[in-house]
């Protein structure tokens, strides 16, 4: 279990406020999503959707775990992390946990079991997670960067994107702050228990040290999200709904960026608005987009919630004791 610290934790009632306002901007968004639109022309929608175009796109946006599970493992590499297949199921938890909890906490569960494994403190493995999400984000700004202006805009189309660019500025210059002053800082310079913890969480930033890591990450982030959005048109098209190259990348792009939107645990609500809104921009009706959002997003919620909910019994984890997880600067014990 997690090495105790001087009391540093996360408890129970911190997440609560977290999660009323997510639940309220979800409530939101479907109240969004669904109006003016007959419920019963989604639900006929999703029947007459094509079987064998559904599982494509199942399995080609599953397929994308696997990828993202060796990238976070070769930016690992200086960790001595575990092999791929249990990388994998590291990726999974934390997918079944962000989909349980609200706050990201599933990037909490990774980085427990990372440092079990790897026998390192939990910060320095939560540093791999952070680098690790930020490629996806910057995949996520440069997808929407280039196809938003060949795409129909809107005013909250204009407004994620900022966000998103917000986000990705910001998320960039922290990691590349927090980095550079710990490497720089002197080793013999006294620490306090929360420097302690930012010089563990900067070992952890600083996991990318070489151009041809940095080009390994660039090209299996390309590579899942280029399932990914295999699979989003696949699903798409098992609805009739034709979606160019051009279309998928916004889509995804904007997917991606209204993630951050605080939401409820698997951004239900608001992931379904962004999808459904987003191919309204290109003329698809709103019972035909709608029912594309709801299997777009189950054709990834319901397999690595049960999946990985049931690999949190392997690891021993749960979702109680992730909400008070020690913010040790020891390492952990398998």
């Amino acid at each position: 279990m997690v090495a105790a610290d001087e009391g540093a934790t996360r408890g129970p009632r911190s997440i609560v406020p977290l999660l009323a306002v997510g639940v309220l901007v979800s409530v939101a968004a479907i109240l969004l999503a669904i109006r003016g639109i007959d419920l019963g022309d989604v639900a006929s929608a999703i029947g007459d959707a094509s079987p064998a175009y559904l599982a494509a796109g199942a399995l080609l946006m599953l397929a994308s775990y696997p990828i993202l599970a060796v990238r976070w493992r070769s930016i690992a590499r200086d960790l001595d992390p575990p092999g791929t297949p249990q990388m994998l199921e590291l990726v999974l938890i934390g997918a079944a946990v962000n989909n349980a909890l609200p706050a990201r906490l599933g990037e909490v569960a990774r980085s427990v079991g990372l440092g079990r494994s790897a026998h390192r403190p939990v910060l320095q493995s939560f540093g791999t997670v952070v680098v690790d999400r930020v490629a996806d984000v910057v995949f996520f700004a440069l997808a929407f960067g280039l196809t938003v202006a060949a795409s129909p805009t809107d005013d909250w189309v204009r407004w994620v994107g900022i966000g998103g660019a917000i986000i990705t500025i910001a998320a960039l210059a922290t990691l590349g702050v927090v980095a550079l002053l710990m490497s720089r800082r002197p080793d013999d310079a006294p620490a306090g228990r929360w420097m302690r913890h930012l010089l563990t969480l900067g070992e952890g930033l600083r996991c990318v040290h070489t151009w041809s890591g940095a080009f390994r990450a660039l090209v299996l982030t390309f590579a899942a999200w280029g399932a990914w959005m295999a699979g989003l048109w696949s699903i798409a098209e098992s609805l009739g709904i034709g979606l160019s190259a051009t279309e998928v990348l916004f889509t995804t792009g904007l997917l991606g960026l209204g993630s951050a939107v605080p939401s409820a645990p698997g951004f239900i609500g608001t992931y379904h608005w962004i999808a459904a809104s987003s191919l309204g921009l290109f003329g698809v009706a709103g019972a035909d987009a709608l029912a594309f959002a709801v299997l777009l997003h189950a054709a990834w919620f319901i397999p690595t919630t049960v999946t990985g909910s049931i690999l949190m019994v392997r690891w021993g984890l749960s979702y109680t004791a992730l909400r008070r997880v020690s913010l040790s600067t020891r390492a952990v014990n398998a």
